[in-house]
C-alpha cells in the first residue's frame, strides 16, 4: 500500500512536469524539426536572466504580452519575435531604486539551440543587471 501512494505521487509530478515545457517553444511556427531549413523559420524567442524579479518588457516601445516569467521572477521568456528585424527591448524593474535597461537586438545575434532530441528553435539569450539609480542632486540653501 505505501509502494502504490509513492508510485502515484512520482507519477502525478510527472505529469505536471511534462506540462510546463513552454507552449510556444513546441510550436509549429518556431520550431524548427531535422528535416527544415533553419533559414525558413522566422519566428523565435528570447530569455533573460535577471538579478530582479518580475520587471515590465517592452519591445520597440510597446509591452509585450506573450511572456513568460520563470525562477520566481528573475527570468523571462519573450515568444513569436520576429527574427529578421532589429528590435530595441527595455526592461523596467519593479522596484523604484533600479534603474531601467534599453539594448538593441539585431538579427546576428540569433542562434540556432536545441529545445528537445530533433527541435531547435532560434533563441536570443542575455543576463541583464539592473543598477542603482543614481542618487538625485537635492538643491539647497547653503
Amino acid at each position: 500500500m505505501k509502494h502504490l501512494r509513492i508510485f502515484s505521487m512520482l507519477f502525478i509530478l510527472v505529469s505536471a512536469g511534462a506540462f510546463a515545457i513552454p507552449a510556444y517553444a513546441g510550436s509549429d511556427s518556431v520550431q524548427i524539426k531535422k528535416s527544415d531549413d533553419p533559414n525558413s523559420i522566422t519566428r523565435g524567442e528570447l530569455r533573460f536572466r535577471l538579478n530582479s524579479d518580475y520587471c515590465k518588457v517592452l519591445l520597440d516601445g510597446d509591452e509585450w504580452d506573450d511572456q513568460e516569467f520563470y525562477r520566481n521572477g528573475k527570468a523571462v521568456v519573450l515568444y513569436g519575435i520576429d527574427r529578421t528585424q532589429p528590435h530595441t527591448v527595455k526592461l523596467i524593474p519593479a522596484y523604484p531604486d533600479l534603474a531601467p535597461v534599453e539594448f538593441k537586438i539585431t538579427p546576428k545575434m540569433w542562434k540556432v539551440v536545441r529545445f528537445k532530441p530533433g527541435v531547435k528553435v532560434w533563441r536570443v539569450a542575455k543576463s541583464i543587471h539592473f543598477r542603482k539609480k543614481k542618487a538625485e542632486k537635492k538643491k539647497g540653501k547653503k
